[in-house]
């Protein structure tokens, strides 16, 4: 069985970890970031306000999602318990998290590349704030991968993705990414890490979670893997090249 993530609580000021559930204390405002004590809150109020802003309006977004439709929560996963695939074409789920996270893992270079350039962000760096990219696998069987960590999936489809439409539409857990995206954006202004923006994988068929992988754009050239520039119109086929035959 898959060991099943653990989330650890921090204060958002100091980062203490070391205090009960029943001490925290939630922002009066968003009620979405935890502090351990009034004085962090206080002390933290300068940073947090326009952060804070932001997360009152996305969790009026979220309500207005649910209450389109009410069988989905933005606090309880809808998927099973235990990480895995579902049965495909007839065969036994054959991957856990731990191999999602080592073919993520192998092609982390590819897939940050291959954002830069769907996103179109060498002549559009604006649209880090706006887009994310999308991508969909599908399952290979072992026959079909051999083992290889490269090749444990194939490609489906990849796009581009709007934040602001994705929000409204698309169900849970898409709007928690969603609005973890939006936090990197406001904590990069803070920061010399670039301008991020991210890439949201999907593994069709399947009971895992979607995986998000952060990228990060400071305006130079990643796009080695792409002979034809970073506007090329192939990138889609180049990608799927690289995926399918499990290279790096």
């Amino acid at each position: 069985m898959a060991d099943q993530a653990q989330f650890t609580i921090r204060c958002e000021a100091c980062h203490a970890e070391d205090f009960q559930p029943n001490d925290l204390l939630y922002c009066r405002e968003c009620n979405m970031v935890v502090y351990c004590s009034e004085e962090c809150y206080s002390d933290d109020w300068v940073r947090h306000q326009p952060i804070c802003a932001m997360l009152q309006d996305l969790g009026s977004q979220l309500e207005a999602s649910m209450h389109r439709d009410p069988n989905i929560s933005p606090f309880v996963s809808t998927r099973n318990e235990t990480p895995g695939l579902r049965s495909v074409h007839g065969h036994e789920p054959t991957f856990t998290q731990q191999q999602v996270d080592a073919w993520m893992k192998f092609h982390e270079s590819l897939i940050k590349d291959t954002t830069i350039v769907c996103l179109g962000l060498a002549g559009h760096p604006e649209k880090v704030r706006t887009k994310v990219m999308h991508v969909k696998l599908r399952p290979r069987n072992q026959a079909e991968h051999c083992g290889v960590v490269g090749r444990y999936f194939e490609f489906a489809d990849a796009c581009e993705v709007d934040i602001d439409e994705a929000m409204a539409v698309f169900p849970w857990p898409w709007p928690g990414h969603l609005m973890h995206v939006r936090m990197m954006h406001e904590q990069s202004k803070e920061s010399d890490t670039g301008l991020v923006t991210a890439a949201i994988v999907e593994v069709e068929g399947s009971d895992l979670p979607l995986q998000m992988l952060p990228v990060y754009f400071k305006g130079e050239d990643r796009t080695a893997k792409f002979p034809c520039g970073p506007s090329s119109n192939n990138w889609k086929e180049l990608f799927k090249f690289y995926v399918n035959t499990g290279r790096s």
